[in-house]
C-alpha cells in the first residue's frame, strides 16, 4: 500500500506537536522553515502570487525530491475544494506551518529568557567585584 501525501504532512504534523522536538524546525531567511529528519530534508515554503498564497512541502534526500503542494481552493469567498481529500491535505499543511511557528516561537523565547539568566549572571559578577573595590 502506498503512502499517501496526507499521510505524511499528517505524520510531520504529529511528530511536531509532539513536544519532544521529534522534529527540530528552523526558520530560513525566506518566508519557510526546514527540518532534517532521518536524513531527510524537510521544507515548508510559502509561495504567494497576486491571487493567493499556498504551501509547498518539499522531501529531499541528496538528488532526489518529492513536492507536496496545498491544493487551491475553488471558492470564491470561501474554502472550497475539489475532492475531502483536498479539503483534508490543505487543512494539514495549514495547521503544520502554525505548529512549526509555535514550536520556532517558543524556542526563541526560551533562547531570550536563557539570555537574561546569563546577562543577570554576568552582571552580578561585575558588580560584585567592583562592589568589594569600593
Amino acid at each position: 500500500m502506498a503512502i499517501s501525501d496526507t499521510y505524511v504532512v499528517q505524520y510531520l504534523l504529529q511528530a511536531t506537536r509532539a513536544g519532544k522536538e521529534t522534529i527540530l524546525w528552523e526558520e530560513k531567511e525566506s518566508d519557510g522553515y526546514a527540518a532534517n529528519l532521518r536524513g531527510i530534508r524537510v521544507e515548508l515554503d510559502r509561495a504567494s502570487s497576486s491571487t493567493h498564497s499556498r504551501l509547498y512541502l518539499t522531501l529531499s534526500h541528496v538528488s532526489e525530491k518529492v513536492h507536496i503542494a496545498e491544493p487551491l481552493s475553488t471558492g470564491f469567498l470561501r474554502e472550497r475544494f475539489q475532492t475531502r481529500d483536498d479539503r483534508h491535505l490543505a487543512l494539514l499543511m495549514k495547521e503544520l506551518i502554525v505548529a512549526i511557528a509555535r514550536q520556532c516561537a517558543a524556542r526563541k523565547i526560551a533562547r531570550l529568557e536563557g539570555s537574561e539568566f546569563v546577562r543577570e549572571g554576568i552582571y552580578r559578577r561585575l558588580v560584585g567585584a567592583s562592589g568589594a573595590e569600593t
